[in-house]
């Protein structure tokens, strides 16, 4: 069961979709990338199947289909593309309005829903729906889109292999970060399945998942008019809705800066001669997180690798932090670190607890470190100028870049927000630990303007103490300080 093409063809992008097995899939990413038709269309395969079963054996099928957006009033287009499509389906299909329905004369049914109530995705507790489809995914949260995913199921043998859970999703969403993380962060450019092997009481059972990429480049059926209004909103907008780049954030601190197209890099051997530090943040029960940072040979710092995890004590702590210098061998012949390394004072602290501090447990084992310069604001500063100062031919090497493996890091820096009492700091309540450990490493290696007008205010007090020395009689020693 097909739509005719002179009412409907898919893109290159939109039959990869619907041409996709995988169980799991969500489709777009930017606008313009042609979401709504496609998954309008795609129960199709479901449709087919239960058609063909009724045809031979006159058993009204179980199938059902259910399109999710959180508020109803933004489901009106959608509702209306499936008036002017359905029919073409099916001449026999029937609308009900009342709970904004239709059902196909083998008794497969196709519902749209809102999720605009908190408590809304309970109703549908113990339901079974064949086919689950979630439009702008990015505006609800993801409990609601765990409860949904445990109804996806059919009883009906022909329609259970064809279970399907489709999504459309755009960045910046109140909710992108879970869609992120589920979709997009394990392949930024998609198309890599992700494969979980679930035991259960009667064997495993794998469950694929997968993001197919689409922006307004994949779709020639919009009007230029629309792409150049997409090519004249701020720069934020234009990365996250044309580019489809997933770390723009609203309200983001460094999401104006930060690029991952340049400044994540793919992992590359470090010459022996740069140096290498470390910048951690300590932290026993929530998260600690060390960065190993190297310094190139203009003086750009790249992040190369990151242990990120509950530090515990400062024995078991330090143990992870020896086994990775180890296999990158920066320790010593006895085992100890021949790195210098920086931490929040936090790690000074043992609140009450008998025994070392975890930073003394850890410099017992021959791992050293020097208290970090909280400095919060100024290294703020620093993190962006890094980000956005350029060295090396063309100017094109930035000032910071992050190795891919440091995956916490990508993660939550580009996801800071600024304080709602301070603009100029970033709301410490989110999940920070990597961009303090980035800072305390970034504050410790200033950039080298920094250093200038250091310098520059050095200088200027030696000017001011020369002239006061050739204003003193004799050797313009103080009578009272001897200098």
């Amino acid at each position: 069961m097909t739509l005719p093409s002179s009412v409907w063809s898919p893109t290159p992008k939109q039959a990869l979709l619907l041409s996709c097995p995988v169980y799991e899939v969500m489709y777009g990413g930017a606008k313009g990338g042609g979401k709504s038709d496609v998954i309008l269309v795609d129960f199709l395969v479901q449709l087919s199947a239960a058609t063909e079963a009724w045809k031979k054996t006159g058993i009204g099928s179980k199938g059902r289909a259910v399109l999710f957006r959180k508020e109803f009033p933004r489901l009106k287009d959608l509702i209306n593309r499936s008036h002017w499509l359905f029919p073409v389906i099916d001449r026999g299909v029937q609308w009900k309005e009342s709970d904004h329905s239709w059902t196909f004369p083998c008794g497969y049914r196709f519902e749209f829903a809102h999720l605009n109530d908190p408590t809304a995705h309970q109703n549908y507790q113990g339901q079974e729906i064949s086919a689950l489809y979630i439009d702008q995914a990015e505006e609800i949260p993801e409990e609601q889109y765990r409860f949904l995913k445990l109804q996806v199921r059919s009883s009906d043998p022909i329609l259970q292999p064809l279970a399907r859970i489709r999504l459309t999703a755009n960045p910046m969403g109140a909710h992108a970060q879970w869609v992120k993380d589920r979709f997009v962060a394990p392949e930024r450019n998609g198309f890599k399945v992700i494969s979980e092997i679930i035991e259960t009481s009667r064997g495993p059972v794998k469950r694929d998942r997968v993001f197919i990429p689409a922006t307004l480049r994949d779709n020639p059926h919009l009007p230029p008019e629309y792409e150049a209004e997409l090519l004249t909103a701020p720069d934020h907008y234009k990365r996250a809705f044309f580019d489809g780049d997933w770390d723009v954030t609203p309200g983001s601190f460094f999401g104006d800066v930060f690029d991952p197209r340049i400044h994540v890099v793919d992992p590359f051997e470090i010459p022996t001669h740069w140096e290498v530090f470390r910048g951690a943040d300590w932290g026993s029960r929530a998260p600690a997180c060390c960065l190993w940072v190297a310094i190139d040979n203009d003086s750009n710092l790249i992040v190369v690798e990151e242990l990120y995890c509950p530090g515990q004590t400062g024995t078991i702590w330090g143990k992870k932090i020896l086994e990775i210098e180890e296999a990158w061998k920066w320790t010593t012949a006895k085992g100890e670190s021949r790195l210098q390394g920086y931490i929040d004072h936090q790690g000074r602290q043992n609140y009450g607890a008998e025994g070392p501090t975890p930073v003394e447990a850890m410099q017992d084992m021959g791992i050293s470190w020097f208290d970090a310069d909280k400095e919060r604001k100024l290294g703020w500063v620093e993190i962006r100028r890094r980000l956005t100062e350029r060295s090396g031919p063309q100017q094109r090497t930035p000032g910071l870049r992050i190795f891919r493996n440091c995956r916490n890091l990508i993660r939550t820096l580009p996801n800071l927000v600024a304080s709602p009492t301070d603009l100029d700091d970033v709301d410490s309540k989110q999940d920070d630990h990597a961009p303090d450990a980035l800072r305390y490493a970034v504050m410790s290696r200033p950039m080298q303007n920094y250093k200038e007008a250091d310098t520059r205010e050095i200088d200027r007090w030696e000017r001011l103490m020369a002239a006061q020395r050739q204003s003193k009689p004799g050797n313009g020693r103080s009578n009272v300080t001897g200098y």
